[in-house]
């Protein structure tokens, strides 16, 4: 069988671990091993994926095995391309010592999941307690011939040549985790809207993006949190008349300017986001928009259906 796949995010990779070291005893103790000769024989307890902290960003994975040394931690970071988050090794020290003190675990060991290029790049790997390559990985899948673990190694082999070809941009933790919470909220409470969520963010990044399948081709509608304003985006050219009707916000104020290809004739004023004015410089965020700045979301859904083309 021919398999191929378009683009593997990090996510992907982590679904891939996640199974695996929650249903494959083998693999779990094989993969402990690999982190160190003295968690030989250990069986895996729990597995949690993507664990966010108030303070201190997020754990791809974590695990909890039963060990003849103890229950152990096991937090791991997978990268294919992204460079590291500041102090991002550090944070995760951080999560494995509160971890013991919660006693989650009599002693923990942090650990970066990459291809073995980005490992030994020019990054924070050797801060890392130990490092499991994607090429490990595909070694062990290619140990057997069922069709399963060929689909595995076929997604390692491309997230490894993702790798190969070069990095993406930089990203930013806490831009990523506002902006994730955010899209899940959107796509629960107002699916119509068609918010596209992505895996990563960059530092700058501050705008959300919503492309609504109902309405007429090339309309688009952006949330500019720092500004504190929803903009609908019109098409440039192809449209004879179009209405939108300000039931949404009776302050929603009419203006009209050439952006790019697109005009924005509409803008609602919608209140700024809290720590929106350190978006730009990948400033912390500690708190999501409260609940009257969830204006947006409500006002852009308020106009469902309004929009006409004539």
């Amino acid at each position: 069988m021919d398999l191929s796949f378009a683009y593997l995010r990090e996510r992907d990779i982590d679904i891939l671990l996640v199974e695996e070291l929650s249903v494959n005893p083998e693999f779990g103790a094989w993969f402990c091993a690999e982190l160190h000769e003295g968690f030989s024989g250990a069986k895996i307890a729990s597995v949690m994926q993507s664990l966010n902290t108030k303070y201190d960003g997020e754990t791809d994975i974590q695990v909890v095995a039963e060990t003849a040394i103890g229950r152990l931690g096991i937090l791991l970071e997978n990268k294919i391309s992204a460079r590291p988050q500041p102090n991002q090794a550090k944070n995760y020290q951080k999560r494995g010592e509160a971890g013991i003190h919660a006693s989650q675990w009599a002693k923990f060991i942090t650990c970066l999941v990459a291809p073995r290029k980005y490992i030994e790049g020019p990054n924070e790997a050797p801060l890392y307690d130990a490092c499991i390559s994607y090429e490990m990985l595909l070694e062990y899948f290619s140990r057997s011939t069922d069709s399963r673990s060929t689909f595995k190694g076929a997604m390692l082999r491309e997230a490894i040549e993702q790798n190969r070809r070069g990095q993406v941009a930089e990203t930013n933790e806490q831009v990523t985790t506002l902006l994730t919470a955010y899209s899940k909220l959107a796509n629960s409470e107002f699916l119509h809207l068609g918010e596209k969520a992505r895996d990563a963010r960059k530092a700058g990044a501050h705008w959300m993006v919503f492309q609504p399948k109902d309405y007429p081709k090339g309309v688009m509608i952006r949330h500019k949190l720092p500004q504190g304003e929803v903009r609908l985006y019109l098409p440039a050219r192809g449209w004879v008349g179009i209405r939108f009707h300000r039931a949404a916000n009776p302050n929603c104020a009419r203006t009209r300017a050439q952006a790019g290809r697109s005009l924005s004739p509409f803008r609602i004023e919608a209140g700024r986001t809290q720590g929106a004015n350190r978006m730009s410089n990948g400033g912390r965020w500690h708190s999501l928009p409260n609940a009257t700045q969830r204006g947006p979301s409500r006002a852009c859904a308020t106009g469902r259906n309004n929009l006409t083309s004539k």
